[in-house]
């Protein structure tokens, strides 16, 4: 049994085919995607020869510009500029992951073309007029496995409330897996709540941190405790 606090033993891969299962594995998915045409793409250039062994950097990098400037040709820093600005980070190592792949026994956070593509993308948004979204990490010293267990509780906060009317709906047949999806989100609830909602959570509090607990997933799991799913 976890100790309180602790992941059980379920990989990030593993909730990442849960959460997909039930459509909770990404968010704004028509928003993140490359224009027709900008001026500075051919910053992307830069990225060539990283291209060469992880392919696709380079459509990422163009994909980034595009979303950084989407996200400055907005007008107002209303909830929806906000929603997709907090989203970025976790769309970007999202991202990168289906492109850098290390083995094992291989560290994940030194991510050989991060700092090239991080540049590139900050670089661009310095010089964009308009609302510049500063979301953008400049450096990375967390594992991919990690940024994909953050990215899946952001989830679960900004689809709360469908998710609480599913659950109340008994999981519309599907009780085993929503289960299994909560109870790894309540550990990583606990996690971030001990370790990342110190004393100055009220100024500042990661956006997939639930610090006041108003959406803790045990208030879901009581109510599908006695669901039967409709796996055998």
């Amino acid at each position: 049994m976890s100790k309180p606090g602790t992941l059980p033993e379920v990989s990030a891969t593993d909730l990442e085919n849960v959460a997909k299962d039930l459509g909770l594995n990404k968010l704004y998915d028509e928003f993140y995607v490359k224009k027709t045409s900008s001026k500075y793409f051919q910053e992307c250039d830069a990225l060539n020869e990283y291209d060469k062994t992880h392919t696709g950097v380079k459509e990422l990098c163009i994909k980034l510009i595009s979303s950084l400037e989407k996200l400055a040709e907005m007008k107002t820093k209303n909830k929806d500029y906000n929603d997709r600005c907090n989203y970025l980070p976790h769309w970007l190592f999202d991202e990168i992951g289906k492109i850098y792949k290390p083995i094992p026994s291989k560290n994940s956070n030194n991510i050989p073309f991060f700092s090239k593509l991080s540049h590139i993308g900050n670089t661009v948004n310095m010089k964009l007029t308009g609302n510049k979204c500063t979301t953008l990490p400049v450096s990375n010293s967390t594992s991919l496995d990690e940024r994909k267990n953050r990215k899946n509780a952001h989830i679960y906060l900004k689809k709360y409330e469908e998710i609480k009317q599913i659950v109340n709906a008994k999981g519309k047949g599907k009780c085993d897996l929503y289960l299994k999806y909560l109870k790894y989100i309540d550990s990583l609830h606990k996690k971030y709540k001990t370790n990342d909602c110190g004393v100055f959570f009220i100024v500042y509090r990661p956006e997939y941190a639930d610090c006041d607990s108003k959406h803790d997933p045990n208030s879901l799991i009581s109510i599908l405790k006695d669901c039967k799913g409709t796996e055998s």
